[in-house]
């Protein structure tokens, strides 16, 4: 078997350093919260691994680490872990949370055919390797003490970078710390800090009470479980760096010798392009996947359809693929398995056998081997050697096909009915054949027509999408309707993400409106979970709404431009649904508007001296509009151009909208007593500190790059 090596940066063998044994090594969940699919696929090019290494007749001694301490992701002084910040919130203590998630993460892993790891050890049950190593490392000078802290000497590595190749000038800018004023070298990371007054967890050691850093944990239990030397280390390609990378320095800091032959990582799961995480509000766990009515082995099949270092963009409609796939592979085992006349030579067994073997050695090449046996599968030999082979390959493929070709349900009290529909389709009566189809559906089988025959199977996941058929999964499955003449005098649109109340007091705020305006509602469902997609359907009729769910969390800036290309108002109302109207808003806003010199109204404008800092006014000529309430003329959208979709999250996205305007010579208005009150505002107060930050100052970054530059656009102002 052959693997990239992401140390020699090429593909080399697997050459285990004990015959016939493989000590591998992968980096386990955090188990604060329930693990996302993202994770999973990092665990499922792991289990590829480990069942190809066993299917040669290797034993594969592998350790899964569970981190129920809470990491401190590089060092960030004083930040509590998540692990007690969970704990806090929900009740409970750190112990009962972590096992809480251990427990779902484990079942996660079951559910997605993951053969369990020889080992799982618990960071808490491991302080007394962790601080024995962290002693080997002061006493012979690789670390150092300061204030109860202790930590490693970068610069007393000479393979430090080899891994992620951060190095020398730009190793510095790589860490990325917060100021630590007990660090000899900003490079230097972590191995047991003070702990903080009040910290539930933490254990005693020589330098006083304290916690593990991040990197140690890792390094303690591989060595306790595996030995100094281990053959395969996995993890996703945000463990590089500065985890692994940490790993190394300190593993072969203490014992002197090359920690680990072969470093594999897995390429991260994108949604849109953008890595799923919690942040970005765009990650899906196993159980959203089985609630909206996915088998969760489809997630196993599509992992398989894409090379472990390549990035995976992932939709329900690219899962909905494999789902359908994976069902249509399991009705032809069961057809395999009803006739197991075999009639191939041994070798031609073998030869079949081998090919598909060098496919799965060549750097986990899964993509290549479904290929393989999809071809198989269509191919003339006989069912009982596809069956044989199949099954085979199974073993590594992990689907779990041996329980489908053990299935069997007697089918044979259909045969008369299936006769009888036949003729009714023989003799174009479609309409009596179809009630027959329904009557064997509410029975629980599903009638399949095919070319040359009709299959009969159970009702499976296959056939439970009707919510998920109902969302777009890409913005281009929204066609642009700018270019039709307006048909309405108003066109209100609101994106709505979770937070069904609040969505819920906006549009009632409006429904009065109606009565007096031409007007529609367009609301972009951007894949709320707590009611919203059931109650914008029930109330669509009523309250007349144009609605467009979605599959993934979409950008902000993609989400706004679906509803504005779909709008069909001569003026289009951007809402949030953090504002409740409480009067006529909508005449102020046109008569506004009829002023074609101005191109944007609404009531809480902003102004800026100096591009840097924005302040709201009452009322006035503005330089930008916040987003509560944006309005503006469709028909310049032609001129001014859609909102850029590199702007995920909302904040300063309105900045950059706005300067769209004034950058074409329309000015914008903000309007003082203005019948809108405005709530708070859920999606940002329930983002924590750091997030809010980061992501506000990454767009605040994207629209001082195109904008910062032209100050000629400020403060021209129409009377």
């Amino acid at each position: 078997m052959q693997l990239y090596n992401t140390l020699s940066r090429q593909i080399q063998p697997i050459q285990p350093l004990e015959a016939d044994v493989v000590r591998m090594y992968s980096c386990g969940p955090t188990v604060y919260r329930s693990a996302h699919i993202g994770n999973f696929r990092s665990y499922l090019m792991a289990d590829w691994i480990k069942r190809i290494l066993i299917s040669e007749g290797l034993d594969v001694i592998h350790v899964k680490n569970i981190t129920d301490v809470g990491h401190m992701r590089q060092d960030r002084l004083e930040e509590e872990d998540k692990v007690i910040a969970a704990a806090l919130s929900e009740g409970k203590t750190p112990e009962q949370i972590a096992m809480f998630y251990t427990d779902i993460f484990l079942k996660d892993e079951e559910r997605l055919g993951i053969k369990p790891a020889s080992y799982m050890p618990k960071a808490t049950e491991h302080i007394p390797e962790m601080v024995g190593i962290i002693e080997t490392l002061k006493e012979i000078g690789y670390a150092y003490e300061v204030a109860g802290n202790v930590y490693f000497s970068v610069s007393m590595s000479e393979t430090y970078g080899n891994l992620s190749g951060n190095r020398e000038n730009y190793l510095r800018e790589a860490v990325r710390v917060e100021e630590d004023p007990f660090k000899r070298d900003p490079r230097d990371f972590a191995l047991w800090k003070a702990s903080e007054p009040g910290r539930t967890l933490q254990w005693s050691s020589p330098w006083g009470m304290g916690f593990p850093g991040w990197h140690i944990e890792c390094s303690a239990m591989a060595v306790k479980y595996l030995g100094q030397q281990i053959d395969i280390h996995t993890g996703g390609v945000d463990n590089i760096f500065p985890h692994h990378e940490g790993e190394i320095a300190q593993s072969e800091g203490a014992f002197g010798k090359k920690f680990v032959s072969n470093w594999v990582h897995g390429q991260h799961l994108m949604v849109d392009k953008v890595k799923m995480s919690k942040s970005m509000s765009n990650e899906y766990t196993l159980d959203d996947l089985i609630n909206i009515g996915f088998d969760p082995m489809a997630f196993r099949y599509q992992c398989l359809m894409v090379h472990y270092r390549k990035r995976m963009n992932f939709s329900l409609a690219s899962l909905r693929s494999s789902q359908t796939a994976l069902e249509r592979l399991r009705m032809r085992v069961k057809k395999w398995s009803l006739n197991k006349e075999h009639r191939l030579s041994h070798a031609q067994v073998d030869e079949l056998r081998n090919s598909f073997r060098d496919i799965v050695r060549n750097d986990l090449d899964m993509p290549n081997a479904m290929r393989f046996v999809w071809n198989l599968a269509k191919s003339d030999i006989p069912d009982g050697a596809k069956l044989e082979l199949v099954l085979e390959f199974d073993e590594i493929l992990g689907l779990g096909l041996q329980a489908v070709s053990e299935y069997s349900e007697d089918i044979s009290k259909f045969d008369e009915v299936l006769k009888k529909r036949k003729s009714l389709r023989d003799i174009g009566d479609f309409d009596d054949a179809d009630v027959i189809r329904e009557d064997i559906y509410r029975d629980g089988f599903f009638l399949e027509d095919c070319a040359d025959a009709t299959n009969l199977r159970t009702i499976g996941y296959i056939d439970r999408f009707r919510k998920a058929d109902k969302r777009i999964s890409n913005a281009n499955e929204v066609g642009s309707l700018l270019d039709f003449p307006s048909e309405t005098e108003f066109s209100i649109c609101i994106v709505t993400h979770n937070y069904i109340d609040d969505l819920k007091r906006c549009i009632n705020s409006i429904k009065p409106l109606r009565e007096l305006y031409s007007l529609e509602i367009l609301v972009l469902d951007n894949f709320s979970s707590d009611g919203t997609y059931e109650w914008l359907d029930e109330v669509r009729q009523s309250m007349g709404l144009r609605i467009v769910h979605t599959d993934h969390v979409f950008g902000a800036a993609s989400a706004k431009n679906i509803l504005i290309k779909q709008s069909l108002g001569k003026y289009v109302i951007l809402l949030d649904t953090s504002v409740e109207a409480n009067g006529d808003f909508l005449s102020i806003l046109g008569s506004y508007l009829d002023d074609n010199r101005i191109g944007v109204v609404g009531p809480w404008g902003l102004r800026t001296n100096d591009l840097n800092h924005f302040h709201e006014i009452d009322e006035g000529g503005a330089d930008a509009m916040q987003a509560y309430c944006f309005a503006f003329r469709r028909d310049l959208i032609g001129e001014v151009g859609l909102m850029r979709d590199s702007f995920r999250f909302y904040r300063n996205l309105d900045l950059e909208f706005s300067f769209q305007f004034l950058d074409k010579d329309y000015g914008i208005r903000s309007l003082s007593n203005f019948p809108m009150i405005r709530h708070e505002h859920r999606v940002w107060t329930n983002l924590t500190e750091d997030i809010r930050n980061r992501l506000s100052n990454d767009n605040f970054r994207r629209f001082h790059k195109k904008w910062g530059h032209r100050a000629d656009l400020v403060g021209n102002y129409i009377s």
